[in-house]
């Protein structure tokens, strides 16, 4: 795939110029036949990302790695199939593992050696120099993806079991007809965050509880935007709730309550985007089996 990308840049957009380049065009030496070439100064969004010099990252919505520079200014992803975008040698470079005292280390002791796997505008350099980069310059790889560690801090988040509550209260039945209360325990419907950092980025993430979604029992399902409201003794039969539903049949109803949140996500330090959101994510499901009855009336006539 990296030579068919790099085989097609060349065809596409680098033809040989014995001209002065365009204003949005670059020069670039052209070893084979002398003279320059001209790239585009924004090129289509090919190859990228940096040992000895990163270019300016931007923001991608994708998620994906950040921006460098090519030759001609444009954006390129910093790296290529494990290799780093090297501005100043204008490819991508991976580090070379050899032995302390090997030829390549031109007596040096300490640092590391890179070499290039594709020149920006010809493609694979198998016979590419290794050049040495001193210690405390090495290339710093890109900044982790951070929907990567928002989906990490989301797995170390200890989302709310789900407590059902309902009114009648099990093992007292509840009958056909009757507007039944569902609730959970208020201490459940509260906003939950954790962080984690890799090097020097670190994501936060935030559990917001959205709505309560109830399976009956019976094929249907309740949504509820809030926890509900909790029935007490003391309450008239006219006191309201904004969550409860109706059976039409009778039997066992294995009801059971989830919290669903929305997950939003923020990165601070090195970061490739700001924010970006996980969606709607389930907590853990509660449950209780739920008897539904029905009272019958009896008319009796009376001389």
């Amino acid at each position: 795939m990296l030579i068919a990308a790099l085989a097609m840049f060349w065809l596409l957009v680098v033809t040989p110029s014995a001209h002065a380049c365009e204003a949005d065009e670059v020069p670039i030496p052209d070893t084979d036949g002398g003279g320059t070439v001209c790239v585009p100064a924004s090129d289509p969004g090919d190859p990228g990302g940096t040992p000895d010099d990163h270019g300016p990252a931007t923001d991608d919505p994708g998620g994906e790695a950040p921006a460098c520079q090519s030759p001609g200014g444009g954006a390129i992803p910093c790296e290529l199939d494990g290799a780093i975008w090297s501005a100043s040698h204008a490819c991508y470079a991976f580090q070379v593992d050899a032995p302390l005292g090997a030829p390549e280390w031109e007596g040096h002791t300490e640092g590391t050696l890179w070499k290039c796997l594709a020149d920006f505008v010809r493609g694979l350099i198998p016979d590419a120099p290794i050049w040495w980069v001193s210690p405390g310059d090495e290339p710093a790889p890109p900044p982790p993806n951070p929907v990567v560690l928002a989906e990490q801090a989301l797995d170390t988040l200890q989302l709310a079991t789900a407590k059902v509550n309902t009114a009648p209260t099990p093992p007292h039945m509840t009958y056909v007809g009757l507007e039944t209360w569902l609730w959970l325990d208020k201490a459940q419907w509260r906003e939950m965050s954790k962080s984690v950092t890799a090097g020097r980025t670190t994501v936060t993430v935030t559990a917001e509880p959205d709505h309560v979604f109830w399976d009956t029992g019976d094929g249907s399902s309740v949504a509820c935007g809030s926890p509900g409201v909790r029935w007490e003794t003391w309450m008239v039969s006219t006191a309201q709730t904004d969550c409860s539903y109706t059976y039409s049949s009778t039997g066992t109803r294995a009801m059971s309550a989830t919290i669903v949140y929305r997950v939003d996500w923020t990165c601070s330090g090195v970061c490739l985007r700001d924010g970006g959101t996980l969606g709607e994510v389930d907590g853990v499901t509660g449950s209780t089996n739920l008897r539904v009855g029905e009272r019958q009336s009896v008319v009796t006539e009376i001389d």
